[in-house]
């Protein structure tokens, strides 16, 4: 019972010719606008057409006709009918074809004394669309003369100016007065003084009013033919750190230390003038620059600030802290300009003394056969490549990173394909991947997991394309993850090289293509933040490619500070607590258009933060595969300096969270968290071993040793009740045989 049609029509053209626009416009109205003293009995009649007159097979849908015509009583202050119009109550004259004559015949004549404006709209049988206007004054039985023209001059805001205000009034005068039938067009809206309410008339003074907030883009306004354009920016700029990242550890080096900020704004532009870097160095203030002062360098997006050649004094074990601000180009008069304010904090260590080891092997899955010239990444937890930490395993599957305290988490790659990429410990994807602690009081060497590649299957086909940025260009080191849509296992992951390209290799089937970058709202291919809008990538029996995917940035600029837990399958979580869940990405939401303002990836334990929001009103939603989106829950208002917000997952498939190969040793809960008096620390132990458990604060400082002993294998659970210590997140470290597991605890008093 399905029915369907199409259509086309073309115009073959000499090589040497330009083909014709053959897109619908306005030719030309009669009685033009501004005629004074019409007969009565004169028709309105309206042309269109294409742009272009050599569009022999043009087509005019004639069903889309619409029409507007007010009559205003002279002079200007009696009673207004206004006519909306359909295709009866015209004539369409096709004489002149391709042009299209719209005519209408006021049933009675015009009214003597009268103002006559008139709005034409028509479309093309494609998706253009036109409009056509004019305004004309009858003659007046009673001698008062219609004015010679009118003069429209706009106010506020300036033409082409930079608007912050999503509120922002438009503001223009009518001389010698306003006409009472006065159409106002703001972009697709058509505006009638004295019956829309956004419009209000003082004197010779129109203000109109926006009935719902502007969103960011071009507004356009017409009044009389006078045209208005500004552009509605509402972002502060997007900035990030490039290096360090927030919370790193950084080596002295004799050459000094330098950071690197990425700070644009994709609309008005950034203000180079209003850039501001204060450093503080353990708490006391260092001083405060700008792109003048030696030391800093501004060349959008990098904006670089060499401390040392900026005089700032560092040693070794100093605490630093940048406040960074910049600001867009919209003015004060206009609530601008939009600014944000970031903070970036790093530990400074010897570049000898402080550096550890971290040693680990890749073996196969199936064989345990080590693998030689798999390709090792060092990653910053839930962060991104660290550049230059690169490694290739040796004939006996080694591989080995010097490090500073911080916490890291391993990727492998094999470059031939031939096996899976794995993450640590045994994940199958990065957001997943378990987080390897580094303090300061670790030993010179750690010894990590081995880590376990699964071969590939035969017949593997590729999934390739490009991951970019609108203003940006292409994305380096982007996340791009192949997940199947029929199970919800992860298939391939890649990062992107500096031309934004990646390649996948998967086998016949259809897939969920991911990309992730921490600078970046995560989005599949489609440009869906989820699984519900996602497109399937379909691979038969051949290569795709093509496959491009956009990432927008982030705005945050804020200092409020939400969090939460994750909860998986919880239909329980109030009779037994279920355990966190990883790797969920986290979304909040502009109430107005649904738009990502901020993103978290939940952690090994199924907390995630956002420190970086503005006061406002948002909506959340989480993802994961394997799990169902969880619907936009009803809007949350941040006001204070944070808010609290668990949120709830159901898997839709069988999921398995841990890896499937024996481990020497397992933490298996801290319980409950948050606690307010004490907790349990469960673990497990696969052989005889010793084992010492500390608990370090956010400084890296043990503050209590719970158990330093050797034990049987077993499971066990130890007690710890911290009540000498303020609240605040700990880390429980526990370390068997040279092998160490951590997880947070949160103590509130």
């Amino acid at each position: 019972t399905h029915r369907a049609h199409g259509e086309t029509w073309f115009h073959t053209v000499p090589d040497t010719t330009t083909p014709p626009d053959c897109d619908i416009v306005f030719y030309g109205a009669l009685p033009t606008p501004g005629t004074m003293d019409v007969d009565s009995d004169v028709p309105l009649r309206m042309t269109f057409g294409p742009a272009d007159p050599a569009c022999s097979s043009f087509c005019v849908d004639t069903t889309t006709f619409e029409g507007i015509v007010i009559l205003t009583n002279m002079p200007y202050t009696g009673a207004r009918d206004t006519i909306f119009l359909d295709p009866s109550d015209v004539d369409f004259d096709y004489s002149g074809w391709p042009m299209l004559g719209v005519i209408y015949d006021a049933p009675t004549g015009w009214p003597d004394s009268t103002e006559v404006a008139a709005v034409f709209h028509m479309s093309d049988c494609g998706t253009h669309r036109t409009h056509g206007e004019t305004w004309f004054y009858t003659m007046p039985d009673s001698g008062a003369t219609p004015p010679d023209t009118f003069v429209v001059a706009y106010l506020s805001p300036e033409d082409s100016a930079w608007v912050g205000c999503d509120d922002q009034q438009i503001v223009f005068t009518v001389e010698p007065f306003v006409p009472e039938s006065l159409i106002v067009y703001v972009n697709f809206g058509v505006y009638v003084v004295g019956v829309s309410p956004e419009l209000s008339v003082s004197g010779d003074t129109v203000t109109f009013t926006p009935a719902t907030p502007w969103s960011e883009g071009v507004v356009g306004v017409e009044v009389l033919g006078e045209r208005l354009f500004f552009e509605v920016d509402l972002s502060v700029p997007v900035m990030f750190p490039v290096y360090p990242a927030d919370g790193a550890t950084v080596p002295l080096s004799p050459g000094g230390v330098e950071v690197t900020y990425h700070v644009h704004d994709v609309r008005s532009g950034i203000d180079e003038s209003s850039i501001s870097i204060t450093v503080m160095v353990d708490g006391t203030l260092e001083g405060t620059f700008g792109v003048s002062h030696v030391g800093v360098d501004y060349v959008e997006p990098n904006l670089t600030i060499d401390l040392t050649d900026a005089g700032v004094s560092l040693v070794a074990g100093d605490s630093v802290t940048l406040l960074i601000s910049a600001s867009d180009m919209v003015p004060s008069e206009y609530c601008g300009p939009n600014t944000r304010v970031e903070d970036l904090h790093f530990t400074l260590c010897d570049p000898y003394a402080d550096m550890h080891l971290l040693l680990g092997h890749i073996v196969d899955f199936g064989s345990g056969d080590p693998i030689e010239g798999a390709i090792v990444r060092l990653f910053g937890y839930l962060s991104g490549p660290i550049p230059g930490m690169i490694d290739t395993t040796d004939v006996s599957g080694e591989y080995s990173f010097e490090v500073y305290p911080g916490t890291y988490t391993i990727g492998a790659f094999e470059p031939g394909f031939s096996h899976r990429p794995v993450f640590y410990l045994d994940r199958h994807g990065f957001l997943e991947a378990d987080p390897i602690h580094v303090l300061e009081t670790d030993g010179d060497t750690i010894a990590l997991d081995t880590l376990h590649m699964r071969a590939f299957g035969p017949s593997l086909f590729s999934i390739s394309g490009t991951i970019v940025e609108e203003s940006d260009g292409p994305i380096e080191s982007a996340y791009v993850v192949a997940i199947s849509s029929e199970d919800d296992e992860i298939q391939d992951a890649v990062l992107t090289d500096s031309s934004g390209y990646y390649e996948l290799a998967v086998p016949a089937g259809d897939y969920y293509v991911l990309a992730f970058h921490t600078d970046y709202c995560p989005a599949f291919y489609g440009g869906s933040i989820d699984y519900d809008g996602a497109t399937e990538v379909i691979v038969t029996g051949s290569d795709v490619s093509g496959i491009d995917v956009e990432l927008i940035p982030l705005y945050g600029g804020g200092d409020r500070f939400l969090w939460g837990y994750i909860f998986g399958d919880s239909t329980d979580r109030y009779i037994s607590v279920p355990g966190g869940l990883r790797g969920v990405r986290i979304y909040v939401l502009s109430v107005e258009d649904d738009r990502p303002v901020a993103m978290a990836v939940s952690d090994n334990e199924g907390y995630y933060h956002i420190d970086d929001l503005l006061p406002g009103t948002y909506r959340v939603r989480a993802d994961k595969n394997g799990y169902a989106p969880t619907p936009l829950y009803s809007p949350i208002t941040v006001d204070g300096a944070e808010y609290h917000l668990d949120l709830d997952l159901v898997p839709t498939t069988a999921v398995f969270e841990n890896p499937t190969v024996a481990r020497s040793f397992e933490l298996r809960s801290v319980y409950p968290n948050p606690f307010n008096s004490s907790c349990t620390i469960g673990y497990s132990i696969k052989g005889d071993a010793d084992v010492r458990i500390d608990v370090v604060d956010v400084n890296g400082r043990i503050v209590s040793t719970i158990e330093d002993r050797r034990l049987a294998a077993g499971d066990y659970i130890t007690v710890w009740s911290p009540d000498e210590l303020p609240s605040g997140v700990y880390m429980v470290k526990i370390t068997a045989n040279g092998i160490m597991r951590g997880a947070k605890a949160l103590y509130v008093k």
